[in-house]
């Protein structure tokens, strides 16, 4: 059986905290604003504060107590859950951006020239 080093644990969870913000930011735009896009910054945001929290207690609390050796699942196919987790994450919260971006350039051509043109 392993030990957990409560050091690497503290440093682990202090990486949280931009995910935790982030997580915020995205619930509060929902909020506010709902729509497409501010529902994909929202999902992909929380996704990612869940991927950051299930690695923290997998590899740093699970796993070291297991021994590393005694897996419940494959490490490569716990490797690329969570990495193909992370690109689907990521993808939402990078198309939620670029709608966001698009609906606000929109809005600002509206409200610099009159109304659009068709």
């Amino acid at each position: 059986m392993g030990t957990v080093d409560m050091t690497q644990l503290i440093l682990s969870a202090l990486g949280l905290l931009p995910n935790i913000f982030l997580a915020y930011v995205g619930i509060h735009y929902v909020s506010r604003r709902p729509g497409p896009d501010s529902a994909m910054l929202a999902t992909g945001t929380c996704l990612l504060l869940l991927l950051g929290m299930f690695n923290l207690v997998y590899w740093q609390l699970i796993m070291p107590a297991r021994g590393f050796s005694n897996s419940l699942i494959p490490q490569e196919v716990m490797s690329a859950v969570i990495t193909m987790s992370y690109f689907v994450a990521e993808t939402l919260i990078g198309i939620g951006l670029l709608l966001l971006v698009k609906k606000e350039l929109r809005r600002s051509k509206e409200s610099s020239f009159g109304p659009p043109m068709v």
